[in-house]
């Protein structure tokens, strides 16, 4: 029965993730633009529109789909299926995906069970992914806190000469950001699998940017670079720890590619939200050509390229209801920039304390 299906994952994007070979004979390869197999050229035109108009977002909203389709196989012809769309949960990067099967509708009973059976059994792929994560970010703290100590070590024995002094303090900020790496994949995991839910509630800015001027401060200075830290009385809704965490992360980001320069961390406020921006002089990041997609869902919407610090920040901020946006001017900079719920704050008003008649 396998033999008569053809199984497929997408990103929401469009781009092929996984084919089953029927999937493959029935299609061939279809090369998009981007130089990845593009969802959209499986269907003819007017399929196409319907399944981007009225199918996808019952799809991402929890709804899976079933009905006729008209695609266009690996020999350019035109052939009717009976398709299948449903909505697949990723451990990472892709939080949702989708799985599609394709068939010539005989015996549909019998593949409806089937195409049930290969979800449930991808579903447990899945959460044996998310453990798997889970136990590699708890076995790899320790050699990471391991390294930190002995980063500190050196750095406190007299014997270590003034030309050593750079590389140390590279050390030191190269085991934070690691440590900063394996945690927000932790928390993803455990976030992902329902284990922990985001606790939101009102968090003042001041201590959280506090924090990061005394965690930065030293290894900006020992890198040459200037770290600015605009004061807030702020406060937003939020999870903090996870809050500070995506903070960690994008100026730790900022701070590994700035090579002169410096780095700006302050929060703006606008039109009843907080604006929490990493403002640096670095190298910037060079712009992707658009790809031709079906639809997308995310709301901050990453190249596959880029590095895994960014990709756990705008995860951890997709699940937190946060809109993660990045500018950048290649040569110039780069501006990373999240976007708040604020708390109201009423201005406060003279209290009476005391009158002379």
């Amino acid at each position: 029965m396998e033999r008569d299906v053809a199984v497929a994952v997408w990103s929401l994007r469009g781009t092929l993730c996984y084919a089953n070979a029927m999937h493959a004979h029935l299609f061939g390869t279809r090369w998009g633009p981007s130089g990845e197999e593009c969802l959209k050229k499986l269907f003819v035109p007017e399929t196409s529109a319907f399944l981007r108009q009225t199918v996808l977002p019952g799809v991402r909203g929890g709804q899976p789909w079933e009905g006729d389709v008209a695609a266009i196989d690996g020999w350019k012809r035109r052939i009717r299926l009976f398709g299948r769309f449903d909505l697949l949960q990723a451990p990472i990067q892709s939080s949702r995906l989708l799985c599609t099967t394709l068939h010539d509708g005989g015996n549909r009973d019998a593949v409806l069970q089937q195409l049930r059976t290969a979800k449930e059994a991808a579903e447990r792929a899945n959460d044996e992914k998310r453990q798997l994560i889970a136990l590699a970010g708890h076995d790899l703290r320790q050699p990471i806190q391991a390294l930190q100590l002995f980063a500190v070590s050196l750095q406190r024995q007299t014997s270590t000469t003034y030309t050593m002094r750079p590389d140390v303090n590279h050390i030191n900020t190269s085991s934070r950001i690691l440590e900063d790496l394996v945690n927000g994949l932790f928390d993803l995991s455990r976030i992902e699998s329902g284990m922990v839910v985001p606790a939101i509630a009102d968090v003042p800015l001041r201590p959280l940017l506090n924090h990061i001027h005394e965690a930065f401060a030293a290894p900006a200075t020992s890198l040459g670079l200037r770290l600015s830290i605009v004061p807030s009385c702020l406060t937003v809704r939020s999870d903090g720890i996870v809050l500070g965490h995506i903070l960690r992360t994008l100026v730790g980001t900022s701070l590994r590619y700035t090579q002169r320069g410096g780095i700006v961390v302050g929060c703006r406020r606008r039109k009843g939200t907080a604006l929490l921006q990493i403002w640096d002089s670095g190298p910037g990041i060079q712009p992707r050509p658009p790809r031709e997609t079906l639809e997308s869902d995310s709301p901050c919407t990453l190249p596959q390229d880029m590095e895994l610090g960014l990709v756990i920040s705008c995860d951890l901020a997709q699940r937190l209801g946060h809109a993660l946006e990045i500018f950048s001017l290649p040569g110039h900079g780069t501006l990373f920039q999240l976007r708040l719920p604020l708390v109201s704050q009423e201005t406060p008003q003279p209290v009476l304390l005391w009158s002379v008649a």
